[in-house]
């Protein structure tokens, strides 16, 4: 439901690469054949021990009804907000709306955090996941009634909130089965993540048939069938329980237990500071000047709304031929990485955002320039400046994982990628601040005191700025982060993972298997 890319960690929620792509997670993958999901649940609850080879299937069911969930919705949700709401005489509230959502997917690690600390039955993650499904499918429903901008705050920032706790309980378990091994870690993340690229693309062309039937609310309310079969398969993921006070059973410390507010506090503090590091510090910063610069999207998609006429099912289809380009961008910047310096990456990606970002003003020539009356969407126009924007939009949001696996501490690479996954987000809020304060004083919009007349301005002013963060990246050359190697003086990762087929220098692997999924409409 979020404006931009999402990643898991699209987000309505979104999907990112998460934080245990990098990760070496404690403990030691055990000896023999696989088991069975049932064995391996029967072997933790008699206290035989935890097998983190467990039968992932169940956990990839979650993941992909759960990403069904979120992606079934997003045309229909515009729509509602658009047109029934009114908001496209006001585009400025749309891109503050985002904004305060995607600052309740920020607060993962608050989340995460909450399910370490917490267990429920003596289980951290299967409980929350639970939650999670059935209270997102609850708030879908109230987001397919809400008729006032006060009930539409209160039914998105619910929605996403629950929704992050039920996938950071996933990631959460999905980073415990990885253990030790970077190939099996590699191997998992990279199937989770294609999992949930998978319920996206699914998603998104199932609704195209549905809007042809129902109304954009009903196509909402239908969405969380989806989250609480999601909730209904977590309750077959087999999961390590735990002891009296936070001990696993299968031996080991836990994170369990009563923690006050100051507990809760420290805890925290001894996680992120390990990382406060000059690298860290330069990398963040780059990364913040990054993503803090306005984009057109969803001013524009406001504009598409207002002036054009279009059926709810054309819309859908313009976001599901979106997710294609974002999908073949992601291709080819895992072939493109393992040749060019990450520097590079970030000048190429940048230069694709700005420069494709243009093909809106494609659209807009097509436009009959008259504001009283809506005309027939120029099809093809629409088509063209979507693939162009979304192609362009997630070249220049790969190179962000690679930084941020390239400037993880050793030991501390979790805790290191989800600190600059974090500063890129919150970059990405404030972006939308930027953004509805640059539409404002613009006067564009579709109310009476407003215009679409210097929109073309506003895709060139928002194309430009994109650009202007390309002049720290000496900051990043300064710190040795774009230099051979990982930098911390040891072996790299790709030293680490070299006998696994198609692994890049730097951490860079698994990006060509990242989802790309977008609201682009």
């Amino acid at each position: 439901m979020s404006e931009g890319w999402k990643g898991s960690g699209v987000r309505c929620g979104g999907t990112r690469l998460g934080p245990g792509a990098m990760t070496r997670a404690e403990g030691d993958a055990a000896d023999g054949p696989p088991i069975s999901g049932s064995e391996w649940a029967r072997s933790a609850t008699t206290g035989g021990g935890w097998d983190k080879r467990g039968d992932t299937r169940w956990l990839y069911v979650v993941f992909f009804l759960l990403t069904m969930a979120q992606s079934l919705p997003l045309t229909a949700i515009q729509v509602v907000l658009n047109r029934d709401l009114g908001l496209q005489e006001h585009p400025e509230a749309l891109n503050r709306f985002f904004a305060v959502e995607f600052s309740m997917s920020m607060l993962k690690p608050l989340y995460a955090a909450l399910s370490d600390l917490r267990p429920i039955g003596r289980r951290r993650r299967v409980p929350y996941m639970m939650i999670g499904g059935v209270m997102y499918a609850v708030m879908l429903q109230a987001y397919a009634s809400v008729r006032t901008i006060g009930q539409l705050y209160a039914a998105g920032v619910c929605s996403v909130v629950f929704y992050a706790i039920c996938e950071t309980g996933a990631d959460g378990l999905l980073v415990q089965l990885c253990g030790s091994d970077p190939r099996r870690a590699m191997r998992l993340q990279a199937s989770g993540m294609l999992v949930r690229s998978a319920g996206s693309f699914v998603a998104t062309a199932l609704s195209i048939p549905l809007l042809a039937v129902v109304s954009p609310r009903a196509c909402i309310s239908a969405a969380g069938a989806f989250s609480l079969a999601a909730a209904a398969a977590a309750a077959f993921v087999p999961e390590e329980l735990v002891g009296e006070g936070g001990t696993p059973l299968s031996g080991g410390g836990g994170l369990g237990g009563s923690l006050g507010i100051a507990g809760l506090a420290r805890w925290c503090w001894s996680a992120v500071s390990p990382v406060l590091t000059p690298r860290l510090g330069a990398a963040a910063a780059f990364l913040f000047a990054y993503r803090v610069m306005p984009t057109a999207m969803v001013t524009f998609t406001t504009f598409t709304y207002a002036q054009f006429t279009m059926q709810n099912s054309a819309y859908a289809g313009l976001l599901l031929v979106s997710m294609g380009a974002g999908i073949l961008a992601t291709m080819m910047y895992g072939r493109m990485s393992f040749d060019v310096s990450l520097s590079r990456t970030f000048m190429i990606g940048a230069v694709a955002d700005a420069v494709f970002g243009l093909a809106r003003l494609i659209v807009i020539a097509e436009w009959d320039g008259n504001e009283d009356v809506k005309s027939d969407a120029p099809v093809g126009a629409l088509v063209a400046s979507n693939v162009l924007t979304a192609f362009g939009g997630m070249m220049g949001y790969m190179p962000i994982l690679a930084l941020a696996a390239r400037c993880a501490p050793r030991d501390l690479e979790a805790t290191g990628y989800s600190a600059l996954l974090f500063v890129a987000d919150l970059a990405t809020g404030a972006g939308s601040l930027l953004a509805a304060e640059l539409t404002r004083g613009m006067g564009l919009g579709a109310g009476e005191d407003r215009s679409w007349s210097g929109l073309d301005a506003y895709v060139w002013i928002c194309a430009a700025l994109k650009l202007l963060p390309l002049a720290l990246l000496p900051m990043l050359r300064g710190r040795g982060i774009d230099e051979e190697g990982d930098g911390n003086g040891g072996a790299s990762y790709v030293e680490l993972d070299e006998s696994v087929r198609g692994v890049g220098r730097d951490g860079e692997t698994l990006l060509r298997d990242a989802p790309a999924t977008t609201n682009v409409v």
